[in-house]
């Protein structure tokens, strides 16, 4: 199951139809977007997919896939991403794998 998270990042573009982009990202049709998921393994900080590569990852898995985050273009996810790890490493000191996992899960709970 793709799930998305509450607090879902977004930049700008996605952020003006949100609605929009989840219904399509819930109907298996995401259209040209990329996706910011949880870690699929534990060598993994973050995974950044294609729209349509989010539901071929997610076929050959069986646990869900949690979105934290949703951009417009490759580019814009790499940013996000470098975001969310400053954030992190100036809440928690280190970016490890065990303190990523724990600052993710609070975000997507939340």
């Amino acid at each position: 199951m793709l799930i998305v998270s509450k607090n879902v990042r977004m930049d700008e573009k996605i952020a003006k139809h949100k609605s929009r982009y989840i219904r399509r990202l819930n109907k298996k049709h995401p259209g040209l977007i990329y996706v910011i998921t949880a870690p699929a393994n534990d060598l993994n900080l973050m995974d950044i997919y294609s729209g349509e590569e989010v539901y071929l990852s997610f076929i050959k898995r069986e646990r869900d896939l949690r979105v934290i985050g949703i951009a417009s273009s490759r580019e814009s996810a790499l940013e996000m991403v470098r975001q969310m790890t400053d954030e992190i490493y100036k809440e928690y000191g280190t970016i490890d794998a065990e303190v990523f996992r724990k600052a993710l899960s609070q975000e997507v709970e939340s």
